[in-house]
């Protein structure tokens, strides 16, 4: 089921907040007469068949009250946080359908945040920028490979601990090439800047851009080098990564979200202001299989 186009129709600061909402299901329909027989017949057409539909066990009237409360709970506490200053929706479970959450999600209490450039993916708020740092490097690594990298560099030139650590769940196998992580992390280069990973590529395809980027049609320095290597046969390359936007999501409104009573997910992770530095060579156009003229 496709997620309704009136929702991701909706401006990002309306959609960019969300927590999932419990619903009521309706009773299940009446039986038909025919299928009523001896003497229940009499106290079916007594009672009046449409009532006894909702008429429910103990156990499920408990578990519906339960549900009512929680919905209210989840309602005054929307509520709250719009006098706070914080704009969270209440959806429904159907308005979600399509969406794309992490394995186990949606959760109750959780907020979700919208990805800013890719509408159906909703992130728990503790972890939005941690991954939306490492969609943006993974995506980096993924233009550099398909363009013919040979090696790549990875120098972080400001940030915390917390993106440093990233680094780790980067050295995983590219599509197209080799990937050998080499052992040089945590050395201090005389420009005070600590290399994250270093990795020895082996491209295989010829240079192109890969499909479905995220990130690249608003990078235009990533643009550029991409110009450059397809049509100059650009060899050595210098690739920023910076991450500086916090999208309106903060440790401030984190702390807020807290004291309404929902849940973020985790524990936040800051890493809003954060530079890195990919260098490294591609290889030598003639080594690679030759452009066709509808690659990109």
């Amino acid at each position: 089921m496709n997620v309704p186009e009136s929702f991701l129709a909706q401006p990002y600061d309306d959609r960019q907040l969300i927590v999932v909402a419990d619903e009521i299901r309706p009773p299940e329909q009446a039986p038909e007469q025919s299928e009523i027989s001896g003497a229940n017949t009499s106290i079916w057409q007594t009672a009046g068949a449409a009532v006894i539909p909702v008429v429910l066990s103990p156990g499920a009237a408990l578990a519906a009250l339960a549900v009512k409360r929680l919905i209210r709970w989840n309602e005054e506490r929307v509520r709250r946080a719009t006098k706070e200053g914080v704009n969270i929706r209440s959806v429904s479970r159907a308005e979600i359908q399509g969406l794309l959450f992490p394995p186990g999600h949606p959760r109750r209490k959780v907020v979700y945040v919208g990805h800013p450039s890719f509408k159906r993916q909703y992130i728990p708020f503790a972890a939005f920028h941690r991954a939306l740092f490492e969609q943006k490097a993974i995506e980096a690594m993924e233009l550099l490979a398909g363009l013919g990298a040979t090696s790549i560099k990875i120098r972080q030139v400001a940030g915390t601990a917390t993106s440093a650590s990233i680094a780790a769940s980067l050295g995983v196998p590219i599509q197209g090439v080799t990937v050998d992580v080499g052992s040089e992390i945590g050395y201090q280069a005389s420009q005070n800047s600590e290399i994250l990973l270093s990795a020895t590529l082996v491209p295989t395809q010829a240079p192109r851009i890969p499909d479905g980027l995220v990130w690249y049609p608003h990078e235009r320095t990533w643009q550029g080098v991409a110009r450059m290597r397809l049509s100059n046969g650009l060899e050595a390359y210098s690739l920023e990564i910076d991450y500086k936007d916090d999208y309106g999501i903060n440790s401030k409104v984190s702390a807020k979200i807290a004291d309404i009573g929902f849940d973020i997910g985790g524990s936040y992770s800051s890493i809003e202001s954060t530079k890195w530095v990919m260098q490294g060579e591609f290889a030598p156009l003639h080594t690679l299989p030759p452009l066709h003229s509808n690659d990109n």
